[in-house]
């Protein structure tokens, strides 16, 4: 599998036995993932209609929860189908903005806000234990959660502590990884936390991930028969003009304090590098073709399906806020082999 994909290629990947309940389904990508490494999505939750809808259109309706996770976890146990309460991994990716570099992320945490993520009322800072609220009522054989590298970061950090203590309460052994999509095989250089945890009653070895894939430069997804359909706004155009000005020699950072121009969320695209971080916003610029990243590159970038339809939305909303499919079908196969692979022996070694 590479960064080259349609959706109709999941029509050719085999079934496997394990079953997974998507808590933050949004419009594919956590579905995606498991879908290409075998797995079978089953039981998806997402707050969003539009989002909820998109997926639907793509993939079908199954059980299928519109509602947040706040919600869900409230459901009586005797309004459930009986096999959540037997399923293989449960998944999670809540809304990051809290823990963002991008903004004033300390002013928000343990506030209610209406956020992007749905158009609700909600505090992202309580979602992940509202999350781990679920890992109890469900009691999964292995949870995944994905979030941002800045929970690592300054103060967030007795955040992560929390979550451990929480972890360790629901009887779980759980490991934190810092995982680069550009070591992964992805044109993408951006980093993402990941837990993994898995119930302590099956003594399993530390998960090992190693990834350390060629790195697949901007050229190689390059759309050589792009035409300019948006222009560049003059403010843009002007920080173009002063980086070919900049010393070759200095970091991109560091010429952007030097100058003392605000370019923080820029993403500065070159030929012969890696992608790096691709933001949401108008920001991600081949500079020497004086343009943005069209919607090709952008697919390519992130390994989402050539034929995805994305509906009414924008992609480049949709595609920034996922985790790239190849990056998770690595990760995904690591815990079928390690873990859920493991367990299944183990159990039917005890019978």
């Amino acid at each position: 599998m590479d960064y080259k994909r349609n959706l109709s290629d999941l029509n050719n990947v085999k079934k496997n036995w394990y079953k997974v309940f998507s808590c933050f389904s949004c419009w594919w990508w956590s579905s995606m993932w498991y879908k290409n490494a075998w797995y079978d999505v089953i039981w998806t939750c997402e707050i969003d209609p539009q989002m909820h809808n998109i997926y639907i259109k793509n993939f079908g309706k199954w059980y299928n929860y519109l509602m947040g996770v706040q919600d869900f976890k409230n459901i009586p146990d005797s309004e459930l189908p009986s096999d959540l309460f037997d399923i293989d991994l449960l998944d999670w990716s809540p809304p990051c903005s809290t823990f963002s570099m991008a903004w004033l992320r300390e002013k928000a945490r343990w506030k209610e806000k209406i956020f992007r993520e749905g158009q609700a009322k909600q505090v992202l800072s309580d979602l992940f234990f509202d999350y781990l609220d679920i890992v109890e009522k469900l009691h999964p054989k292995v949870v995944i959660a994905e979030n941002v590298k800045w929970m690592l970061k300054w103060n967030a950090r007795w955040y992560l502590k929390l979550v451990f203590e929480r972890f360790n309460e629901l009887w779980y052994n759980v490991q934190l990884f810092l995982l680069n999509w550009a070591t992964m095989w992805l044109p993408q250089k951006r980093e993402r936390v990941f837990f993994t945890a898995y119930r302590k009653e099956f003594w399993l070895p530390k998960l090992r991930l190693d990834f350390n894939e060629k790195p697949i430069l901007f050229k190689n997804i390059k759309d050589k028969s792009w035409k300019i359909d948006r222009p560049v706004p003059k403010s843009i155009a002007i920080r173009i003009k002063y980086a070919k000005y900049w010393d070759s020699d200095l970091s991109v950072a560091d010429k952007r304090y030097r100058w003392k121009i605000s370019f923080f969320n820029d993403s500065w695209i070159y030929d012969d590098r890696v992608c790096p971080t691709i933001t949401a916003h108008d920001s991600n610029l081949v500079w020497w073709e004086n343009r943005f990243l069209n919607n090709s590159e952008l697919i390519l970038a992130w390994s989402f399906p050539q034929d995805y339809n994305f509906w009414n939305v924008q992609p480049t909303y949709l595609i920034w806020m996922s985790v790239p499919p190849l990056m998770m079908y690595k990760l995904s196969n690591e815990i079928k082999k390690q873990r859920l692979d493991l367990i299944y022996k183990a159990s039917k070694w005890a019978e």
